[in-house]
């Protein structure tokens, strides 16, 4: 609703958050969704923050998947969206045969109704969709420490997805999402060097030990699945494995960038 709020200043306090503790948090800082009945939203995952959802008129069920069930959900990047991971299975119809794991999730079901609010935790998997003509408004609230480092996986996936789509002279309509702009792969090392300052200024990595921060993100929750299930055509899927290989060998310190532009950049 930035844009609305420019444009009409006086809407901005039309929303108010403040009954959640957020004083500040107003139309600014929140979305306006309306959709018709049977609309939805593809099963996804925020990578930032946590997000909070009210119901404003008509109803919307969520269909939502703890992180733990992650490992089931058959996550891909391709098209690269950022601040946004997808699962490649069609919820309301899921293929078992193709996607046997689907089996062993835990779903929970919620339907909003007008005055309903909804909390979405963080990195919780949801599958959206309107049951009636449907008007509903959220605020994605921030998690500075975490989602910092989640801005460095970010970046750092999207620079291995850049990396070994245009090695192959993959267009770029085939893996980024269309809502999505575009960066070179040095705009995309200048970020990853700029969220590891963030990360060393704010104490969240340890300054006095240099790292292979590659192995650090793999540790971290989810990130093997942002990268080693890439889903494109099995030649691809292969290549990506070799590129992860790759990378995985070379031990690259906060300081010394050099090593995974190279990679990144060539096969």
């Amino acid at each position: 609703m930035v844009d609305l709020c420019s444009k009409y200043p006086s809407l901005s306090n039309c929303i108010d958050w403040s009954g959640f503790g957020f004083e500040k948090r107003n139309a600014i800082d929140s979305t306006l969704w309306i959709g018709s009945k049977q609309a939805n939203t593809p099963c996804h995952f925020d990578t930032y923050g946590y997000n909070l959802v009210a119901q404003i008129f008509g109803s919307k069920r969520w269909i939502m998947f703890d992180p733990n069930d992650s490992k089931f959900m058959y996550s891909t990047r391709i098209p690269f969206e950022e601040s946004t991971v997808y699962s490649q299975i069609n919820i309301k119809y899921p293929d078992l045969k193709k996607y046997p794991l689907f089996s062993k999730v835990s779903p929970y079901v919620v339907d909003l109704e007008p005055g309903d609010i909804l909390y979405v935790p963080h990195h919780w998997w949801h599958y959206v969709e309107s049951l009636t003509d449907s008007i509903s408004i959220n605020t994605w609230v921030e998690m500075k420490q975490i989602d910092n480092f989640s801005r460095l996986k970010e970046i750092l996936s999207k620079t291995i997805i850049q990396g070994l789509m245009e090695s192959n002279f993959i267009d770029i309509d085939s893996w980024i999402n269309k809502l999505e702009s575009y960066s070179s792969q040095n705009e995309n090392i200048d970020l990853i060097k700029s969220c590891i300052e963030s990360l060393k200024n704010e104490n969240d990595l340890e300054k006095d030990e240099p790292k292979n921060f590659i192995t650090l993100l793999e540790s971290n929750e989810n990130f093997n699945y942002f990268v080693k299930q890439i889903s494109f055509n099995d030649f691809m899927s292969l290549y990506a494995t070799e590129c992860v290989e790759m990378v995985s060998k070379h031990s690259v310190a906060y300081k010394d960038m050099k090593s995974l532009k190279e990679i990144c950049l060539t096969k």
